[in-house]
């Protein structure tokens, strides 16, 4: 198996010095048409000057024989098409260019002197795909900007598409503030981009990393039959464009409040009701204390944009902070430990900062550098409302780094080139004095009391960390002959990454609720076997004398992966190999048709051969599991265009998913 590896690794390093082919899903768009006269005849020879309006960076195509032309790995934005050739007018057109989408755009020449310009002034055409069997949605930045987002995330753009679902993540467990599920799909499995950067978790899926609002030009959304760049994904991938600047400065400071004054009213008014199990109801002042959920979100920010040297290099950076505290209800269903409820705040902080820099390094060669970093801490519950000796104290520093190559070699072959390198480190820790200060249980292992919902001490799901690093090659080769667009590509991905996790650690223990022991053991046995038996818990001495019922130990090494042939285990190879025609059969027909072959190394245990315990189930074989090398990805799709308001779209094809990589290492710790 590694011999098969090294193979296809030597075939890859190859195939990139002969001719750069390698790709993942592109952040860029493509404009493409076909050139006549007004009476209907294609041109060919004919020259198109595609002009960024708001940076000046230029791409030259011609149309062919059959009258098309292409101009592909366009970045999102406004463009101005120039076309010229000898014995017709010179045609000026304005187009919008979006994510993921070609836009067809039909020039028409008249016949005259070339020094007489025609000007159409809006560019006619809309933003439907007349070319591809894909189902995909594209959210512009004007929509960005006037959308009010409920904090701001990113991924809440996600649910402005049709069948798509954003749901809210945690503050104190991982780093995903959202999740998106697409058409039902498990939203884990999700692929995620940031410029045709992979940022997605690898071990627990969904994101690894946040950005914020301000750095999104545009955000693209596929759905279903995938493009073959789209990468590894069977239920839709996510894919974010970042802001660039212009040939002029422009910035924007901004600050954005809320708190719980502006929540509902008076469902939300708690006033602490004295009983014989919640005695106090005073506040240290002697009011009455008011047990209304506390929340609070301080946001502000500020991003500029601009030139460096007009026409040649231009920025874009941003920085904005978050500040916030929400309350956690906990209200426990026993007497004995009601009086213990109460709103818990839950604290998160968070910096994102970003910066872009575009520079035209020749008329063929245009290039970006990106930089962004998300760094953030919180304290909350993991999973349910339990008593904050039970939460978790997340901290995350996630840095991405993408650089990008795009050159058009001639007008009908174009590459871009792409390198990411991202960084995640992720702590998940117990609670301590500095965050809990006097909680009770606090140090105690997990202690849950039975028959109650009832929960305080060292979280189970911790203490767990991750130091997850990816590197990643990316290339698009486009090549234009006649009416087809050919392309071809692959991606390589080296993602090492350790941690640890320790379940259980020191131990998960049960204890007896004293409703449950008055409940099942007589009077006089009770004051015999538990004189110290609590009737309301109030301290840690309370909880330690109630009847212990069971437990769990963690013991053993808590490295991810286990300490057995780690340096293999920790590391995961990537590679993707595809190639695609999109074919204009006629003006109004397309087919696209093409292969795809996906591979990872490190998705099972490849090494580990399972326990004999386990022959019942497996039977006399109990080899290792392999790996699969056998992921092919046929995709055959046709998109029909009867009129210029209208595209049918049909297609099938086999995709394939990678696995999130929490199950190899658990299965892993088993064995």
């Amino acid at each position: 198996m590694r011999r098969s590896a090294s193979y296809a690794f030597s075939i890859w390093l190859l195939l990139s010095a002969l001719t750069a082919f390698a790709f993942a899903q592109a952040p860029v768009g493509t404009i493409s048409g076909t050139v006549t006269d007004q009476a209907g005849a294609v041109i060919h020879n004919a020259i198109i000057l595609i002009s960024n309006k708001a940076t000046g960076i230029e791409r030259q195509s011609k149309s062919e024989s059959d009258g098309t032309y292409s101009a592909p790995s366009l970045p999102a934005g406004v463009y101005e098409m120039k076309v010229q050739l000898q014995g017709f007018r010179t045609l000026l057109r304005e187009v919008t260019v979006s994510t993921g989408i070609v836009t067809k755009i039909d020039l028409s020449l008249e016949v005259g002197q070339a020094t007489e310009i025609v000007t159409i002034e809006a560019s006619g055409a809309t933003q439907l795909n007349y070319e591809s069997h894909s189902i995909d949605g594209v959210i512009t930045r004007q929509k960005i900007q006037e959308l009010p987002l409920n904090g701001r995330s990113f991924l809440q753009l996600a649910f402005l598409e049709p069948g798509v679902s954003a749901s809210p993540g945690s503050t104190s467990q991982y780093n995903s503030l959202f999740s998106v599920s697409i058409l039902g799909g498990a939203s884990n499995k999700t692929a995620i981009t940031v410029d045709g950067g992979n940022v997605r978790n690898s071990i627990e899926g969904n994101t690894g990393m946040n950005f914020s609002q301000e750095v999104i030009q545009e955000f693209q959304l596929s759905s279903s039959n995938f493009d073959l760049s789209t990468g590894i994904t069977s239920v839709g991938a996510v894919n974010i464009v970042s802001r660039s600047g212009s040939n002029e400065f422009h910035g924007s400071g901004y600050y954005f409040f809320r708190d719980h004054n502006m929540s509902a009213y008076p469902g939300l008014k708690r006033v602490c009701v004295e009983s014989p199990t919640n005695p106090v109801c005073l506040n240290a002042d002697g009011k009455k204390r008011v047990e209304d959920p506390y929340f609070v979100r301080s946001n502000p920010g500020v991003w500029i944009g601009g030139p460096i040297k007009k026409n040649r290099a231009s920025f874009f950076t941003n920085y904005e902070y978050t500040r916030q505290t929400q309350a956690f209800i906990v209200q426990p269903n026993v007497p004995s430990v009601a009086g213990l409820a109460g709103n818990f705040s839950s604290p998160y902080n968070g910096k994102l900062f970003s910066v872009k820099l575009d520079v035209k390094i020749t008329d063929k060669h245009n290039a970006f550098f990106r930089y962004s970093l998300d760094s953030n801490k919180g304290f909350g519950p993991n999973g349910g409302a339990t008593l904050p000796s039970n939460w978790l104290q997340n901290t995350n520093r996630a840095d991405q780094i993408v650089v990008g190559l795009t050159s058009a070699f001639t007008p009908t072959l174009v590459n871009d080139f792409r390198f990411n390198y991202t960084y995640w480190r992720n702590r998940n820790l117990f609670a301590d004095a500095t965050v809990c200060p006097g909680c009770l249980g606090l140090g105690f292992g997990q202690l849950q009391i039975n028959g109650t919902n009832f929960t305080v001490g060292n979280t189970s799901n911790a203490t767990q960390g991750r130091d997850l690093y990816r590197y990643t090659f990316t290339d698009n080769l486009t090549w234009q002959k006649g009416s087809h667009r050919l392309r071809f590509g692959t991606e390589l991905e080296h993602a090492p990454g350790t941690g640890f996790w320790g379940y259980c650690d020191p131990a998960c223990n049960v204890a007896a609720s004293p409703e449950l022991v008055r409940s099942l053991v007589p009077a006089a046995t009770v004051a015999a076997l538990f004189p110290n038996l609590p009737t309301v818990v109030r301290t840690n001495a309370d909880l330690l004398a109630l009847p212990f019922l069971g437990g769990v130990v963690g013991v053993g090494d808590p490295s991810q992966p286990p300490p057995y042939n780690v340096d293999k285990a920790k590391i995961n190879n990537r590679m993707r190999f595809y190639g695609q025609d999109t074919w204009k059969v006629t003006p109004k027909f397309t087919l696209n048709y093409g292969l795809a072959w996906n591979f990872e190394s490190t998705l099972v245990n490849r090494d580990l051969d399972k326990p004999k315990y386990l022959a019942p189930l497996y039977g006399s074989d109990l080899s290792a599991t392999n790996n699969n090398y056998n992921n092919f990805s046929p995709s055959l799709g046709i998109a029909y265009a009867p009129n210029t308001k209208t595209v049918i779209r049909a297609g099938a094809g086999i995709y394939w998913d990678t696995e999130l990589l929490y199950r190899r290492l658990q299965e892993r710790a088993f064995i």
